[in-house]
């Protein structure tokens, strides 16, 4: 009887054991796995900071071709309001023949007069020995056809000195050393020169036709630098549309990853969790198996003892 009772005793003890062993490896393979959802939580944290950053940059790479985009569209558009006034000044005009592009310029001419026609001179000018206060002075001049004198300005406040202009017609002939008035009432001196001179000046200015009131060099530019505007405006607008198209994309990837990391995250939470009911399950079972196996013993021993007191 006393070695059928430790037979038990050593039985319920191996089980004991046995159970322990149990516990402690289901304990470390919980432990494994809390460690390995940590880590993969950590790796998703980090994906996400990187995506962030990147996010940043493109928004500010985007932001930067908007800017370049906007200022490329606000030069163009200069460049076009110059052109308009260009076409939208007056035939008796007098124009720049250099600077186009810069600030408009005009003299008291470009007020609104209707468009003259040719006129034949025959009133004879005013000579004088030197230009009068505040008249401008014009020489290596010539005059057109159409009673317009064409040669370079100086004494302008409207000018730089050495410009080359066409006034509009004027209402006198054209002779050195006399002021000259045009048809709206402006006033020029014409600088005496020699036949050299006049002969330089039919040459240089010659190539404008008879009547005409702006420079070659403005109306042979005119068409390119339209077409070059035209092309600069829509090389804007695509740039700025393909910055807008890429800002888009991106804050749509940038979305895209974020949505993908919250749902990784709900995932490894999830399974942190069933991880965890499942270790405490387990232990439960553990816990009740070693109790009734503790009771089983127990009542084996009593009826050992009974036994025993019978016999």
């Amino acid at each position: 009887a006393e070695e059928k009772k430790r037979a038990m005793t050593e039985a319920a003890e191996a089980r004991r054991q046995e159970a322990e062993q149990k516990r402690a490896a289901m304990t470390d393979a919980a432990e494994a796995q809390r460690k390995a959802t940590e880590e993969k939580k950590a790796a998703l944290e980090e994906k996400r900071r990187e995506a962030e950053q990147k996010k940043a940059a493109s928004l500010a790479a985007a932001e930067a071709k908007k800017k370049e985009a906007e200022q490329k569209r606000a030069t163009a558009a200069s460049a076009n309001q110059a052109e308009q006034v260009m076409k939208k000044a007056k035939p008796g005009a007098t124009i720049s023949l250099f600077g186009f592009g810069a600030p408009t310029q005009s003299t008291d001419e470009a007020s609104p007069t209707p468009t003259p026609k040719p006129i034949r001179p025959s009133v004879a000018p005013r000579q004088v020995s030197a230009a009068p206060r505040g008249v401008p002075t014009i020489s290596r001049w010539r005059q057109n056809r159409d009673g317009s004198i064409a040669g370079f300005i100086s004494g302008s406040p409207n000018f730089k000195d050495g410009e080359a202009i066409t006034t509009s017609p004027i209402t006198s002939e054209g002779v050195g050393g006399a002021v000259v008035q045009t048809s709206s009432g402006s006033r020029y001196f014409l600088e005496e020169q020699s036949a050299e001179d006049a002969k330089s000046a039919s040459g240089l200015f010659g190539l404008f036709g008879g009547g005409a009131r702006t420079s070659a060099g403005v109306k042979a530019t005119e068409p390119v630098t339209s077409v070059q505007k035209g092309a600069d405006a829509a090389k804007a607008r695509r740039k700025e549309a393909e910055a807008k198209k890429a800002a888009m994309a991106e804050a749509a990837e940038a979305r895209r990853r974020e949505a993908e990391e919250r749902k990784a995250a709900a995932a490894a939470a999830a399974e942190a969790k069933k991880a965890s009911m499942v270790e405490a399950a387990e232990a439960r079972r553990q816990e009740a198996e070693e109790r009734k196996a503790a009771m089983a013993e127990a009542a084996e021993a009593r009826r050992q003892e009974a036994e025993e007191r019978k016999a």
